[in-house]
This record gives C-alpha cells, structure tokens and sequence, in this order.
C-alpha cells in the first residue's frame, strides 16, 4: 500500500502510551485466535469477509507514518480492494509444534509502520480439518475491538457462504474520528483542571516488595492462574454486590488484593483498566468500534484499619467513584494535551508497580458458530524482548463460571510458589471476608 495514499490521523491515548515504551519488538504485541473452521470458510471467503470488516473500521487500517508516532499521528490507508489471506497446506505434519511455529511466524511479520496490521491464514490440518489464524496487532484493537472484529467478520462469512451478498452497511465511528474528538476535549477546562486532583489520584507508594532483585524482563514473565469452584464463585458474586450497583466484585477483590501485596501500610498503588466507550460527555458512539479505546490511571488506594471485608470494599469503592470520569482523564492529560508542564508532571508520577485488569465474564463459544477454537497453540502473543511495564499484572474474570486470577511476574523477581501463594491467598481473603 501507499502510503502517498495514506491520511493523517491523530494517535489514541493508549496507542501512544504503547510507543513510550520503546520494546525492541513492539511488532509482535498480538491479539491473536487459532480457530478450527469448516471447509467452506475457503481462503477466498475469508479474504473478502476481513476486507468487508477492515474497510468498515479506519482503525484497522492505520500504520505509523515517517514520525513512527513520535508528533501523536499515524496514517489510515485507504479502504483495500483486496486483502490477502495466506492459505498454507499443514496437512502432512506430524507434531501439532508444526503449526505454531507457522502461527508464531505469521505474528512475528507484523511491522508498525507496514499496513495492515491485521492478517489471517487459512491452513489445511490434519485429518482433513482445517484452522484460521487471526492476528491482529493490539496498536489497532484492544479487547473489545477484536471481538467486533470477529463477530462482524462471522457474521460476513456465514452471508458469502450462503450466496448472499454482503450487507451495505456504513461504516462505524472511526477510531481516529474518535481520537480527533478526544483531542479537542483534553484541552477543554474540565479535562486541564483536573492536573493537580491525577496528582492526589496516583500519587506514589513505596515500591512493593520483591523476592529477588534481578530484572524484570518480558522474557521471564510467569503465569500464575488460580480459580475458585463455581459454587464458590455464584457465592462470592452474590456477597460482592453493592445495592444500585450491577457489582462490587472489583471492589472488593481490591480489598483483598491491598493486604496480599502492601508493607504494612494499607495502601496499594496501582493502574486501572477501563474499556472506554462510554462514560464522557458528549462522547460519539464508539460502542462497536475496532481500536485501542481503552483507558488506564493510577490510583493509590488506601484500606481503613481494623474493617472487615465489605467495610472495606466500601471504602476502595468511594475512593474509586470520585476518580473523575473513571479515569479518562489522565490519559488525555498525560498523552493528548499539548501543555509539556502538566505531561511532564504526570509522567514523573511514574508507572505504578501493579496492574488490575477485570475483564468480566466471559462468554461460551456458540456450539453453532464457524469461528470455534482450535486446541493447538498459535504461539506467544507478545514479545520476549524489553521490559515489562509492572511487577504484578493481576488479570481477574469470571470464566466458564469460575472466579479466576491470572496473575504475571517476573521469575527474575519471584519464585513461581510465591506467586501462586499471593493468588491463592488473595482467594482465602475473599473466601473468609464473605464467609464462602
């Protein structure tokens, strides 16, 4: 493509937080799925199906221009009038390694400043089956944006599949549309007054306590994962709720999560995770848009000594009501206003040690769906070279009915039982503090 061809188009909060980071291979930083599908999903079928979906979706088309981001744009290609599929024949291997390999490579390819950041392979398997491989770089889709993406571009396969065309519809809010309205309200005084209240907000803690003082790099981040039973997780929904409120389970999850990881103090400093597509006045309809939306801040917690358990949700949960327009804010502050003073304020507060991410429930698979997924592996979905951002990434959902912590370190930094132990101790304090 292009990139003569290509419009300049402002960056989104988030996409310019990511290049402040400086990872030597911020290329593979994925939102990825390896599906098993029928053998009428042809590569054919699924080129004109993710080209009816990228076309609809600006954001699916931005790359970084010469500036690789640095002036807060990018470039948006125009809408393509092709869009490759790879279709790989796999169906003589014999270790299923095979296939991740070809996935991994398919995500490592990915370029920031090469458009499109989006690619798909239809592979022939073994046994006759066959797989799709989506990869969708998260410059271009957080979480939310990928399930639009995947959901419209089902919903396009199941039409070319069936002989009708595909419908004329017009194209969404486009991410960028979005980012040039966000541009023009950070400057807004509701946006600027905020400076000094984001200072109070993420004010700094010390820093939590590690087991070993080696460096925090991707290529040793762990995984600890540990879940509640289903009986166990309706019980610790139903304690949890707060009356007006669909839930207080992040609220009180915090609570128990503050005495797991603080020195004694009862305090936690940590970033907060928002999907942010609602929540600002007068903000455009960005509910079924494909970008990186979402939102983060710091905010430094604090539990009133000597309180049980839903005391101190309560209290995490007033501390959190009166964080301005959940936490929007910051974001346009840090990234998007032009006033280098109040940036550079924001960024000396420096990044918070933890990072709480509620990702909700999730969903079943539709056993009737063509997209279901595959067992095999498509590979890591982020890069092993660089830093890691936070001593302990702390990913909660509710999946499959059971509560589960997903939890991320450095085995430079913590023995993989430590680590456990905090998830598994975080689950006793719930347990306890509800009498589950």
């Amino acid at each position: 493509m292009n990139s003569s061809a290509s419009r300049v188009v402002p960056l989104l909060p988030e996409q310019s937080r990511f290049l402040t980071r400086g990872l030597p291979g911020a290329h593979h930083w994925n939102q990825v799925a390896l599906y098993s599908v029928p053998a009428e999903l042809t590569a054919g079928i699924a080129a004109t199906a993710i080209r009816w979906v990228v076309n609809r979706h600006e954001g699916l088309r931005l790359h970084l221009g010469p500036t690789g981001g640095a002036d807060g744009t990018g470039l948006v290609v125009p809408e393509y009038e092709e869009f490759p599929v790879e279709d790989v024949d796999l169906s003589g291997a014999t270790d299923p390694e095979a296939l991740t390999a070809y996935c991994t490579r398919v995500q490592e390819s990915l370029r920031l400043e090469r458009a499109p950041l989006v690619r798909l392979a239809r592979i022939a398997w073994r046994d006759g089956t066959f797989r799709l491989l989506v990869v969708v770089h998260h410059f271009v889709a957080d979480g939310v944006g990928y399930g639009v993406l995947a959901s419209e571009f089902e919903t396009a396969c199941r039409e070319l599949i069936a002989g009708r065309p595909l419908p004329g519809l017009a194209p969404a809010v486009g991410a960028h549309e979005y980012a040039a309205w966000l541009y023009e309200y950070a400057h807004s005084p509701e946006i600027v007054e905020q400076h000094g209240s984001w200072l109070k907000i993420g004010r700094p803690c010390p820093p939590v306590v590690r087991e070993k003082p080696g460096e925090n790099t991707m290529a040793t981040t762990g995984i600890a994962t540990v879940s509640m039973t289903p009986e166990e997780t309706a019980a610790l929904i139903r304690g949890a709720s707060v009356a007006g409120r669909s839930s207080g389970l992040l609220e009180t999850v915090i609570a128990a999560l503050v005495p797991v990881l603080d020195d004694g103090s009862g305090r936690l400093r940590t970033n907060m995770i928002g999907h942010g597509r609602h929540g600002l006045p007068g903000q455009p309809q960005v509910r079924r848009t494909a970008g990186w939306l979402s939102t983060r801040y710091p905010v430094t917690l604090e539990l009133p000594r000597g309180a049980g358990l839903l005391a101190q949700r309560d209290s995490i949960g007033e501390q959190l009501a009166a964080v301005p327009l959940a936490g929007s804010g910051f974001g346009l502050l840090r990234y998007v206003n032009e006033d280098r003073e109040q940036r550079a304020d924001l960024a000396g507060l420096g990044e918070p040690d933890v990072t709480v991410n509620y990702q909700g429930r999730t969903k079943p698979t539709d056993p009737a769906a063509l997209l279901q997924p595959a067992p095999e592996s498509p590979g890591p979905d982020e890069t092993s070279t660089g830093l890691r951002e936070h001593v302990h990434g702390v990913d909660l959902l509710v999946d499959e009915g059971r509560f589960t912590v997903v939890w991320f370190y450095s085995t430079n930094q913590f023995e993989p039982d430590t680590v456990t132990g905090y998830a598994t101790e975080l689950c006793d304090r719930l347990r306890s503090g509800l009498g589950l």
